[in-house]
């Protein structure tokens, strides 16, 4: 159930729990956010200094995930370099601010790696159930969708559908 680097809950796990949670959301009329996150020029980084540095640039944003988080939040590894959470009954601003403490967070840890310093920041995408999504799959597009616009409006920021 959890991911050997960085002790979150892995994928396999995030594909059950999150029908589970679109239920209990759907049940309670209650909203789910869906964060979708990962590390900018990550593949940078494992070429620049290598897969240990990579591992704990992963390291480094899971602890600081898990910090923040609340019991009743799942937080998992999704990819190589990218996390979702699935945070219940959070409003939108309440999801924006609480990607935005991640990625300051981040954005000010340095990564120390074999004498090597490294600065990461992250990009992030934010969707609502049942506003952007009546389902998982279509939940997950469209946060990984808002995560690509992060990108393309240079990296290191966070944006909500």
């Amino acid at each position: 159930m959890h991911d050997a680097k960085t002790s979150l809950y892995h994928r396999r796990f995030l594909d059950a729990a999150i029908v589970r949670d679109i239920s209990l959301a759907e049940r309670e009329k209650r909203p789910l956010a869906l964060i979708m996150l990962d590390l900018d020029h990550f593949k940078n980084v494992n070429d620049q200094f290598g897969h240990g540095a990579g591992d704990e640039a992963l390291k480094a944003l899971a602890d600081i995930l898990k910090k923040t988080s609340r019991d009743s939040d799942l937080i998992c590894r999704y990819g190589v370099e990218e996390f979702i959470a699935i945070i219940p009954n959070m409003s939108a601003s309440q999801a924006v601010d609480r990607a935005e403490v991640w990625r300051k967070q981040l954005e000010k840890n340095t990564v120390n790696c074999d004498e090597n310093a490294i600065k990461i920041t992250l990009s992030a995408g934010i969707a609502f159930y049942p506003d952007h999504g009546k389902n998982a799959e279509e939940l997950v597009l469209c946060a990984d969708g808002m995560r690509y616009k992060s990108k393309r409006s240079g990296r290191n920021q966070v944006t909500i559908a």
